[in-house]
């Protein structure tokens, strides 16, 4: 699976959906999802751009080597949580290597939109992760920064 696929499937979209929004064939995107190793090579810039902004990245990211791509904070918890299981912490155990406690976090992914930085780089960190592509990928819930409370409120 190359990464046009997964980000894709992470997005909830059809083949046809994205070939049509980028004005190509069926068969050819197909052909860039399947068959081709180095897909950039085919597209020209307008459609790359299209295709990141269907699928709501940049084309940075869109264009990455790194086969692995993060598209929601369920995912990236649920990554941290096995990288956790597999390396027999716990969240507690690995919240003692940070100066601060991600335990919500774990718990509850949809708090990711009110962490800081340093929580998100730290979780890219340990499950190898570019943490700026991951920041950029990342769809978070609906909430509207004029919900979030000012920090001295916290």
């Amino acid at each position: 699976m190359n990464r046009l696929q997964t980000i894709r499937e992470a997005r909830g979209l059809e083949p046809e959906e994205v070939a049509d929004a980028i004005g190509i064939s069926y068969r050819w995107y197909l052909d860039l999802e399947y068959s081709m190793e180095d897909w950039t090579k085919t597209l020209n810039i307008r459609m790359m751009k299209e295709l990141a902004t269907l699928f709501g990245v940049s084309v940075a990211v869109l264009v990455s080597p790194s086969p692995i791509f993060v598209g929601d904070a369920d995912a990236l918890i649920q990554r941290f949580r096995e990288y956790l299981i597999s390396n027999e912490l716990t969240v507690e155990k690995f919240s003692e290597s940070m100066i601060y406690d991600i335990t919500e976090l774990v718990g509850d992914p949809s708090r990711l939109d009110i962490s800081c930085g340093e929580e998100l780089f730290q979780i890219c960190r340990v499950l190898g992760l570019d943490w700026v592509d991951v920041l950029d990928s990342l769809k978070l819930g609906p909430e509207s920064v004029a919900d979030i409370p000012p920090a001295d409120s916290q």
